[in-house]
């Protein structure tokens, strides 16, 4: 479930510079940029990660926790783009990390999988909670190589925030934008675990 999932490393860039959103959204003054920069953080924030939609957008490092192996393990997020580190609590409760040769990652499917490779199998664990941990990557590398879709549905988002800074608006009528942000980002949205 989501609740064992946990953002490791954080991605290092944006999807988009202030200055790109900024002439999106039409905004010539470059002293505004700092504040569309704020606000496009809070917005990418909104939609990345487990607490977000369980999407990456930009390159970043998740962790999956669990109490023993299955025999195939789903990656929760997308897009998975590979696994780091698979890490387990042995019998006499150190830790050890499994060889990468032994297990494969399977993509191409939703979500992605891991499992042992061809005639290896998964280590013995210690009974606990927490005695696997499976690092693993997800995201674009580069800002123009991520998900359009998303990049706009953040540039939306930080797009209102800059236009309404306030929690309440009085005497304006608003009518939400049939193709607005929240209609973009339902076919991202990813359930794992939460039935």
């Amino acid at each position: 479930m989501w609740r064992r999932v946990t953002i490791k490393t954080p991605p290092a860039a944006q999807p988009l510079a202030p200055a790109d959103l900024a002439n999106r959204l039409v905004v010539e003054d470059v002293a505004e940029h700092v504040l569309i920069g704020e606000f496009l953080r809070a917005a990418v924030s909104e939609i990345d990660g487990p607490n977000g939609i369980g999407v990456a957008i930009m390159h970043q490092t998740w962790t999956l926790t669990l109490e023993q192996f299955a025999p195939i393990i789903d990656l929760p997020g997308w897009p998975v783009t590979g696994v780091a580190e698979i890490r387990y609590l042995d019998d006499a409760g150190a830790w050890q990390v499994v060889d990468p040769a032994s297990y494969r990652l399977i993509e191409g499917v939703d979500p992605v999988t891991v499992m042992p490779a061809q005639g290896a199998a998964w280590p013995r664990v210690t009974a606990q909670p927490g005695a696997v941990q499976i690092d693993y990557t997800l995201g674009a590398v580069l800002p123009a190589e991520a998900d359009q879709g998303l990049v706009t549905a953040a540039a939306m988002i930080a797009g209102h925030l800059y236009e309404n800074r306030e929690a309440v608006a009085i005497g304006v009528s608003a009518v939400e934008i049939p193709l607005g942000a929240q209609h973009m980002l339902r076919r991202y949205r990813r359930t794992w675990g939460q039935v």
